[in-house]
């Protein structure tokens, strides 16, 4: 019986530029989404879902919000 995909730690990448932060959680093995909810900002994660310090499926899906 498979457990699923294994867990892995998510990277906290708030308060990083959106260029670094995508480059970190690329090298752990997630896919990003990034989300610009104020265009013209600095770039700058404001948010991450799943949050940083936790852990999911290996390969998942960050979504990161930047302004």
């Amino acid at each position: 019986v498979s457990t699923g995909p294994p867990q892995v730690e998510i990277p906290n990448v708030e308060g990083r530029h959106k260029d670094e932060a995508t480059r970190i959680l690329e090298d752990a093995g997630f896919e990003v989404r990034v989300i610009d909810f104020l265009p013209g900002g600095d770039d700058i994660v404001r948010r991450q879902d799943p949050a940083g310090g936790g852990a999911t499926d290996e390969g998942g899906t960050i979504t990161l919000w930047v302004s």
